[in-house]
């Protein structure tokens, strides 16, 4: 943990708002690089080197260093390519629904559930399914049924009860903070009758957190968005929330300069380490059973 007497409290760092309108990229049907070659001699090395260090740092990146120093190398330093697992299909597609939902409430209220439905049809690509290994349970159409529709009775319900008002959806944005470069989308914020706003973050059924706590990496994602919201709007957001799309489990955390504090501080952290060349695996049983670079990692977990 970097030393908080090291650097600038928050309200003394910089922020730039350079937010648009382009959705999150979808992880369904996404298309390699295009003449992107990967010396593998370079990737089986025993202790990877530099290269240039990425100009800017997401939630993504944070939390595969986390997972792991030698998956966020091979994905972001020497950028192999990974196959996206079932579940992650499954939750972007997901989440292009929950997306479309509000953005149709923004302007017209609550849409149909169908229409929900067929947007799922259109970024799915699974055809009638198949097992995702991680979780070891079958994810198709009607897992999707499922959960959409107790999404949006959820929602429709939540409508009338606590007529919110949706502010932006799916909103990108890069803020300086502490001499990192912040980038990543808040999913929804959105504003209550009595003036407090609120941000969400959406988590699909089969990737929400079974423990809603301080150790889940929800948290810490919801509180590094509150920290770049804080920078972008002049003050935090009064509530953060992590959202499950299907079973509507919910983690409601009350932002303070405090979290907004020890979430830069995770930052600063991280890429400290990333600059320093820090990248030693990290191996599990259960981190390398699942991967997508086992197959390059000469560190893998073996028994």
């Amino acid at each position: 943990v970097v030393s908080m007497c090291l650097r600038p409290p928050i309200s003394t760092l910089s922020a730039s708002s350079a937010a648009s309108d382009v959705d999150k990229r979808q992880v369904v049907n996404q298309e390699p690089r295009e003449g992107h070659r990967v010396d593998l001699s370079v990737c089986t090395r025993s202790t990877p080197v530099l290269t240039d260090p990425p100009a800017h740092m997401s939630f993504s990146q944070m939390a595969a260093y986390q997972h792991c120093p030698r998956r966020y190398w091979f994905s972001y330093m020497a950028k192999l390519r990974a196959t996206p697992t079932p579940g992650m299909r499954y939750g972007s597609a997901l989440h292009e629904a929950v997306a479309l939902y509000h953005k149709v409430e923004k302007g017209a209220g609550p849409p149909k559930l169908q229409q929900l439905l067929d947007r799922f049809d259109e970024c799915w690509d699974m055809g009638s399914g198949c097992e995702d290994g991680l979780l070891g349970q079958v994810i198709d159409r009607s897992s999707a049924v499922r959960d959409l529709t107790e999404f949006h009775k959820r929602q429709t319900d939540r409508a009338v009860a606590d007529r919110a008002a949706v502010a932006d959806v799916e909103r990108r944005f890069k803020v300086e903070a502490g001499g990192v470069t912040l980038v990543g989308v808040w999913d929804l914020i959105s504003v209550n009758p009595d003036g407090t706003s609120v941000l969400t973050e959406y988590k699909s059924r089969l990737n929400a957190t079974k423990t809603l706590s301080k150790s889940s990496p929800h948290w810490l994602q919801v509180q590094v968005y509150a920290l770049a919201y804080s920078l972008l709007h002049g003050q935090l957001p009064d509530r953060a929330v992590v959202e499950g799309i299907g079973d509507g489990r919910r983690m409601v955390i009350v932002p303070t300069a405090a979290t907004a504090d020890a979430a830069l501080s995770t930052v600063l952290s991280v890429r400290e380490r990333i600059e320093a060349g820090q990248f030693e695996a990290t191996p599990s049983v259960f981190a390398c059973q699942f991967c997508a670079y086992q197959d390059t990692c000469e560190k893998k977990y073996s028994a």
